[in-house]
Parts: C-alpha cells; structure tokens; sequence
C-alpha cells in the first residue's frame, strides 16, 4: 500500500509537469460568518487523477516538495477565484501559489471572441447576445463549456471541511471541483485533447495583466473589476525644482512644473531635463547635509522596483492604504517614499506577501474579542430565510410544487402570523442585515495599538522590511531605506517644548505613548512592535531549499490514511489525511 501511495504522488507530479497545467480549488468551513483556515487543497490533472490534501494536518513541517509544485509557474494552476485561493493558502499556511490562472478572466475573453465584441462593453455581454453580465461560476463555465452539472448543494457546499472523516459526497465534490477545472482550461485555451500544455499554449492563456484581475469576494463570479490597474503615463517626469539660489528641492511631474511657469512662480532654468527655478523662497526648504530629502532628488526611474520590466506597471504602496489612512498628518502628507512601481507578476506576490503579514497583525493586536472585532455587517438568518421564501412566493408560485409552496408559506407565516399578498411583499422587502455599530477597522485597530507600544515608525518599518525581504527588490532608489523618515522626525520632535500641542503625536509616531513592561500583556510584550527594524536590502538572499526528492518521495509516509475512489473512467481519486 505504501508503494501504490508513493506511484501514484509520484505519477501526479510527472502527469502535471508533461501536462504543465491542475486544476485547483480549496475548501473552508465558515463559522460565525468568519472563514476558517482552509481545510482541504485539491490538485487535478487533465488526464484525472485528483489529491485531495487536508493541508493542516502536514504542520509543521509542510513537504519542501509540495511547496516547490506550487510554487513552479511553469505548471498552470486554473480554477475560479485562483487568486483568492492562493492569498488563502498563503495566510493560513504560508503556502505560496505561482502560475493562477482565473477560468472567468479567460472565458470572458474566449466568449468575447466568439461573438466578435471587443472592448469594454463586451465584457457586459452574455449568453444569447444578452447585454447582462453572464454567470461565471464554475457550475455556469462547466454547463456552458463542458456540458455538465456540478452539484452545488447548500448542504455540501457549507459542510465541515474540518471533520475528521469526509462524506463522499463531500469528496466527491471536492474532486470534481478541480478535475473540472483543469477540463476548463483544456476548453477554453483550444489545445486538442490529448496534447500538453506547452509554453506556447501557456503564453495564451495568460492575459496582459491577468494576475492583477479582481473578481470580488464570492466565487459566484460577479463583479468583474481590475484590482491593479497600469498607469496610463509615467509616474516620475523627473522634472526639478531649485530654489531662488539654485539649490535642488525635490523632482516633480510635468505638470508642477508648468504649473510654476504658467503662474510666474518660477522661471525655466533647462528644458531637457526640465528644471524650474522658484522666485519664492520655498518653505520648509531642507537643510544642508545628508537626510532624507536627498531621496527626493534622486533621479527615478519607471520600472518594476523588484524586476526591472517596464510594461503594465501600477502602483504598490509598500504600507497598505489601510494603515496609512489612519496616521496623523505629520507622518503621511507630502511622501513619496512607500510608493514604488511594481509589474503585474509582482504586484501578486506582493498581494500574497501582505496577506501572510496582516494575518499576524491580526492575530497580534486584535486578541480581545468583542463587538469591535466582529464582521461590519451580518446577516441574521432567520430573516433571510423569510426574505427568500417570500420572495420565491411572488415570483414563482405557480411553478413551484405544493409540498414547497406549503413549506414556505410555512417559514412566511412563522414571521408575520399569516400568509397575504401584503405579507409576501413585506417578506420580500426585509433587511436581513445587522450592522455592528460597534465595529472598528482592523486598520485602525492596529494604528492605535502601535501608536500605544512601539510607535508608528514600527509599524512603517515593519512593513517596509516585510516589502524588502518578500520580494527582494532589485532596482529601488538607492537612497531608499527602512529607517527614512526617523532622523526627520527625530529632529523634529527635539526643536519641540515639552508643552507644545504636537508633541504627543511625535510620541505615538517614534516611541509610543506607553511603556512596554512587565505589566503589560504576554500579547503585548511579544508584539514585535516593539522591535527595530533596519534591514540592508542589497544583502537580502531568498532561502534556497538543496532538497531535491520528488514529490512522491518527500509525501510518502507523511500521511496517517488515505482513501482511494473511483472517478469516472479514470483511476485514483487520492484523499491525504
């Protein structure tokens, strides 16, 4: 049985590298509306083999070899919702996942083309020349594309993916979830059966852009959106500003520059770069010597900061918006330093990157449950139950069996005492969301953690590190650094009277305005807030893993049992556990 184990992982991985595509999919359980961290990973090939991994269960010491198979972007990893899956995998169990592939991106284009459309509005076409968006879920793209219905049951689909023994229904559905996908991808790319997909076949169904696709939060497959947009022009001009004495203030845009000249404010000094030479004498001019305004008038150039490509760039702010929004104005305003270019490639690592990262802020400075922890909005199930069997009333009643009528009537007359045409039209207009007046961003949450113990500059450079030692960026401004920013407001704080309005602000930003001691929470002490982060970028190295087992080598005996079902015509469905 061992042996059989070993085969058949082994002959997984070589069908996925000769066919360089799986399908993929995770499964969940939600409790409280929260999502739990996920249970299940299933892998397929086109050819029908499927593993099914109960990946908590490998910790801690998660195979180096399932990790390199992820991580390999030459293997194709297609399902719906992808990059959602992979940021999942990675916050849960810092699991990386190269190579998505969106089967909604890629069949939004296949049907495009199919009716001829192009541009924006074709993306609002659907099926039968219907202007509405069409359905992209995968049960939708298996009926459209493959001819066949998946099951989709409420009971299976929110089931607990965390039991100790599964359903075979619930395996059953898991499997198919991902084998469908890879017969998606099979589909929609136009390879002929049987053939591989080569690198040619790979470059077609990646898409400009594709890794900065976003398509909501549900896998219904609604709300087709770009995340990541690339800038329409360059983001350095690299024009200069000088002082009336010719001194370099900063580089700016074209259009600040044209500004100063249209309104007399300066005058031309050289075209080619240009540079404008104030009239004014500027405020806040910086002083002589080194500090932190040499950044500013550097030359930058526009290219990926990790890779050096220089197409479809967008903009990466190294401390997330959702922390930043919350920082006084003497640590945000008028700061380029933590906005940097990255390429679609990078911009998706760096997506997964955060997600690991603001995981453990979470898990760091949000212990205390309590309304202020909880979802924005739920939902109260009781009266969504009604609203739904009203509204199933109104709009399908004559269509509806009459052991169903009777059970929503039922549920309808269980809320208002009776079953009328003004009843179903209350039923259906209900609000069945609870809005948690009480709730407090997880941005804001973390901001006045750090602005208590450690200070803000902690948290600024916690992040700028996680950026530097994440994706080893190779062509940031030299005079970008970890530490910018602290000597100014050093300084600044220092000019300051003890009684001065600002000063407590410097203090939540440099040292926190409470000591960490032995008083303070074990949560608190640990919090690594409280440290120094200062990193050379330049001497940052990826950990590379020497081991070179195959994957059928580094899983054997890894698992306590496994469970092998037929599937259709072909093989092994295989259950790790």
């Amino acid at each position: 049985m061992s042996f059989k184990l070993g085969l058949i992982v082994f002959c997984h991985s070589s069908e996925a590298r000769r066919e360089g595509a799986v399908g993929l999919d995770c499964e969940w359980t939600s409790e409280d509306g929260r999502r739990r961290p996920v249970a299940i990973l299933q892998l397929a090939t086109v050819s029908g083999l499927c593993v099914l991994v109960r990946v908590p269960h490998l910790h801690p010491d998660i195979p180096n070899s399932l990790k390199r198979f992820l991580e390999d972007e030459s293997i194709l990893k297609a399902g719906v919702a992808t990059l959602e899956d992979s940021a999942f995998l990675m916050a849960d169990h810092r699991l990386k996942v190269h190579g998505c592939v969106d089967l909604r991106h890629l069949a939004v284009q296949v049907e495009q083309g199919q009716k001829g459309v192009r541009g924006r509005d074709a993306a609002q076409v659907g099926p039968n020349n219907d202007t509405r968006t069409p359905r992209l879920g995968l049960n939708a793209l298996s009926v459209r594309h493959l001819g066949r219905v998946l099951d989709k049951g409420f009971r299976v689909r929110t089931g607990n993916w965390d039991a100790e023994i599964l359903s075979k229904r619930q395996v059953k559905y898991a499997a198919e979830d991902a084998l469908v996908g890879a017969h998606l991808l099979l589909a929609l790319s136009g390879p002929p059966a049987g053939t591989s997909f080569n690198a040619a076949s790979q470059k077609s169904v990646r898409p400009s852009g594709e890794d900065s696709v976003e398509w909501g939060n549900e896998k219904s497959g609604q709300g087709l959106r770009r995340g990541h947009p690339p800038l329409q022009r360059p983001l350095y001009d690299n024009c200069w500003l000088e002082a009336p004495d010719g001194t370099p203030l900063c580089t700016c845009d074209i259009r600040k520059a044209q500004w100063y000249l249209a309104r007399g404010l300066g005058r031309e000094v050289s075209c080619d770069p240009l540079v404008v030479r104030l009239t004014f004498e500027p405020s806040g001019r910086p002083g002589p010597g080194p500090g932190d305004h040499q950044y500013y008038i550097q030359h930058r150039d526009n290219i990926c900061v990790v890779c050096g490509a220089k197409d479809d760039l967008s903009r990466k702010s190294v401390v997330p918006h959702e922390y930043r929004c919350h920082f006084p104005s003497l640590l945000k305003n008028h700061s380029s330093h933590d906005l940097v270019l990255l390429c679609p490639n990078c911009h998706h690592r760096a997506a997964l990157g955060d997600t690991a990262l603001r995981s453990a802020l979470v898990h760091e400075c949000q212990s205390q449950s309590g309304p202020a922890t909880q979802p924005r909005v739920a939902v109260d199930r009781t009266l969504k139950a009604v609203k739904n069997a009203a509204g199933a009333l109104l709009r399908s009643h004559a269509q509806l069996p009459p052991a169903r009528v009777q059970q929503l009537e039922e549920v309808v007359r269980s809320h208002f005492g009776e079953v009328t045409p003004a009843a179903l039209q209350a039923g259906a207009e209900l609000d069945a969301r609870l809005i948690n007046e009480d709730y407090i961003p997880h941005g804001l949450i973390v901001v006045q953690h750090y602005q208590k113990f450690g200070g803000l500059m902690a948290l600024q450079q916690r992040w700028r590190t996680h950026f530097l030692t994440t994706l080893q960026p190779c062509h940031l401004p030299v005079l970008w650094s970890p530490s910018h920013g602290i000597a100014t407001l050093t300084a600044a704080a220092a000019a300051l009277p003890p009684d001065h309005p600002d000063t407590p602000t410097y203090t939540s930003i440099l040292t926190g305005t409470e000591s960490v001691d032995s008083a303070v929470t074990d949560n608190v002490t640990s919090c690594p807030s409280i440290q120094k982060y200062e990193v050379n970028y330049l001497s940052v190295s990826h950990d590379v893993d020497s081991n070179a087992e195959a994957l059928s080598d580094d899983l054997l005996g890894m698992y306590k049992s496994k469970t092998i079902l037929e599937h259709e015509n072909r093989d092994e469905v295989m259950f790790f556990s």
